[in-house]
Protein backbone atom coordinates (compact mmCIF):
# COMPACT_ATOMS: atom_id res chain seq x y z
CA UNK A 1 0.00 0.00 0.00
CA UNK A 2 0.89 3.55 -0.51
CA UNK A 3 0.47 4.60 3.29
CA UNK A 4 1.28 2.27 5.78
CA UNK A 5 2.02 3.53 9.29
CA UNK A 6 2.94 -0.26 10.49
CA UNK A 7 5.76 0.11 7.96
CA UNK A 8 7.13 3.29 8.92
CA UNK A 9 8.91 3.80 12.09
CA UNK A 10 9.02 7.54 12.21
CA UNK A 11 4.55 7.21 11.75
CA UNK A 12 4.84 4.96 14.94
CA UNK A 13 7.18 7.35 16.95
CA UNK A 14 4.75 10.09 16.18
CA UNK A 15 1.94 8.18 17.12
CA UNK A 16 3.68 7.04 20.44
CA UNK A 17 4.60 11.12 20.87
CA UNK A 18 1.48 11.71 20.63
CA UNK A 19 -0.44 9.49 22.89
CA UNK A 20 1.88 10.58 25.76
CA UNK A 21 1.38 13.85 25.28
CA UNK A 22 -2.19 13.91 24.77
CA UNK A 23 -1.86 11.63 28.08
CA UNK A 24 0.24 14.28 30.44
CA UNK A 25 -2.29 16.96 29.18
CA UNK A 26 -4.95 15.40 30.43
CA UNK A 27 -3.52 14.53 33.93
CA UNK A 28 -2.17 18.36 34.01
CA UNK A 29 -5.28 19.81 35.86
CA UNK A 30 -5.00 16.71 38.24
CA UNK A 31 -1.96 17.65 39.05
CA UNK A 32 -2.51 21.30 39.97
CA UNK A 33 -5.43 19.98 42.69
CA UNK A 34 -2.74 18.17 43.88
CA UNK A 35 -0.31 20.99 44.12
CA UNK A 36 -3.08 23.23 45.56
CA UNK A 37 -4.29 20.91 48.21
CA UNK A 38 -0.53 21.06 49.41
CA UNK A 39 0.33 24.63 49.66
Amino acid sequence: PAYSPDLNPIEQAWAILKKKVTNLLREVPNLFKYLERFF
